[in-house]
């Protein structure tokens, strides 16, 4: 296992996609339906990132992600949801990504809004969302844990409430 990529992201499946560098778009020749995909400690991802690319986890196995933007998802979140390993974007403002194990979950990506404004959403299947050691777009800043515990279970009950109530 690197030490590069978070240990909780790791799967059986070749799930790692590379990220051109300071952006959030897949480096040319990669998709996030097509690949390539790469497991954590293949040496092209870990070549990529000494390159300064940045890396993604495509959430094509049991993974689901909560992509918070702002303030009143991350309190939801917070209040409806078990506590989960989660990562800190590194961009302005709120940016997390808090991931659970849903293996019953069949989905893609929905987004959240309120009145027209952006609050994030939920990501799963061929959607991805970057990784440490990736550097955000905007700042420059790098992406980091914010709550290194194991990743949850999430029924995919509890995620269709969410989702209605949304």
């Amino acid at each position: 296992m690197t030490d590069l990529i978070p240990d909780q992201l790791a799967s059986d499946q070749p799930t790692f996609l590379r990220i051109a560098e300071r952006s959030k778009a897949p480096k040319r020749g990669n998709s996030a339906s097509d690949g390539p995909f790469y497991h954590c400690e293949d040496s092209e991802i870990i070549r990529h990132l000494g390159q300064g690319g940045n890396v993604a986890r495509v959430l094509r196995d049991n993974l689901v992600a909560f992509d918070i933007d702002s303030l009143e998802l991350k309190e939801i979140v917070e209040d409806r949801l078990p506590e989960s390993f989660e990562i800190e974007s590194g961009g302005d403002g709120i940016g997390f990504h808090r991931y659970y194990r849903s293996p019953e979950f069949e989905g893609n990506q929905v987004e959240f809004r309120d009145s027209g404004t952006e609050l994030g959403g939920l990501r799963s299947g061929n959607s991805y969302c970057l990784i440490p050691p990736s550097i955000h777009d905007q700042t420059g800043n790098e992406y980091s844990v914010s709550a290194d515990i194991d990743i949850a279970y999430l029924p995919a009950d509890t995620i269709g409430n969410l989702i209605s109530a949304l």
